[in-house]
């Protein structure tokens, strides 16, 4: 069973991307078995964001639209993939295979056929419910992401619009670029459970 606190799971980003002071933001304080630099370092870099309120409302929302886009968009990146795996019935029951599951490697994990065998959780919703419940939240994240980076008034100019679509493009464009160039070499997958 792996135990983490509240305090371990937000400062998850700091402590995966910050490659340069890797040494620093991912040691772990004895006394309290919770990385505190890293946890720090969250905290300080939110509430210089939150200062963002007292310069300009548009920056505001902004990094509101942001934060919103980049939510959504992770939720929606699995709930698609899970549908898509249902459509396909990739995944199979928990009786199909092993009662008890397993770590495997990679090379384990495919078939002849180059397919990942998935099985289903101690939880899912099977059949066609399962299915309209996950085209429901698709497309219910789908709008959300649409409306949010639409600016908060009608009345807009060079000043007061929406900038969040360009950084989020940019943000989307880097990671291809980051991960075909670097990450594609060094990436080995997580260990999977069938």
């Amino acid at each position: 069973m792996i135990k983490a606190s509240p305090f371990q799971i937000p400062d998850q980003c700091v402590s995966q991307y910050a490659h340069e002071l890797r040494s620093v933001t991912k040691k772990v304080e004895p006394r309290s078995s919770i990385p505190l630099v890293s946890i720090l370092t969250t905290v300080t870099i939110s509430c210089l964001l939150a200062l963002i309120n007292i310069g300009s409302d548009v920056a505001f929302n902004g990094v509101i639209s942001l934060t919103i886009n980049g939510l959504y968009s992770s939720y929606l990146l699995a709930a698609s993939l899970l549908l898509w795996r249902r459509c396909t019935g990739a995944i199979a029951l928990p009786t199909t295979y092993e009662s008890s599951p397993k770590i495997v490697t990679e090379g384990e994990a495919v078939s002849a056929q180059g397919t990942i065998h998935l099985t289903w959780g101690p939880f899912h919703l099977p059949g066609a419910a399962g299915i309209a419940v996950n085209v429901v939240g698709c497309l219910y994240m789908l709008i959300i992401i649409f409306f949010s980076f639409w600016p908060p008034t009608r009345e807009i100019d060079a000043a007061t619009m929406n900038y969040s679509i360009l950084v989020t493009g940019f943000w989307i464009l880097f990671s291809i670029v980051y991960y075909f160039a670097y990450a594609k070499r060094i990436y080995k997958g997580p260990l999977m459970e069938v």
